[in-house]
């Protein structure tokens, strides 16, 4: 480039320059949520297993579904398909009524309860901040890609 730019040009490359310089601190910002996204599924999967696993502690003849036992999982979506496949066998099972457990297993299927609400509630919190710095992320690669269309 020549030393000599226009006072709109000037402007113009400092608003590329910022924009672009910003890119890496926004993706790892998403990158920071999406794993502790993963992590809060990873204690939702967790409380699922426990859910299932009390259900099925001490069945009684006739109960249909079974414990899916542990399952590993090291990603998000490992993670959702493992608590999927929980609720599936925990919804298959008829004593997973409330009046069919035993008083020390409805109060550890309430605090399991409780601590999955909370788990689900942090989940929530990190998507919408993953949407609000998608949403960011977007508008400035907007930006940037008007910059680059030809004059």
């Amino acid at each position: 480039m020549s030393g000599n730019i226009g006072k709109a040009s000037r402007r113009k490359m400092k608003r590329h320059d910022k924009l672009v310089q910003a890119l890496p601190g926004k993706l790892r910002e998403l990158n920071r949520k999406m794993r502790q996204l993963t992590s809060a599924f990873a204690d939702i999967h967790k409380g699922t297993e426990r859910a299932s696993e009390l259900s099925f502690a001490h069945a009684v003849a006739g109960v249909g579904g079974e414990h899916a036992g542990s399952i590993k999982a090291k990603h998000l979506s490992e993670h959702l398909a493992a608590i999927i496949e929980h609720a599936d066998n925990i919804s298959a099972s008829t004593r997973g009524a409330r009046h069919l457990l035993a008083t020390s297993e409805i109060k550890a299927n309430h605090k399991n309860l409780q601590d999955i609400c909370s788990d689900v509630r942090q989940a929530r919190e990190l998507v919408t901040g993953v949407h609000n710095d998608l949403a960011e992320l977007h508008s400035n690669l907007v930006l940037l890609r008007e910059m680059y269309e030809p004059d």
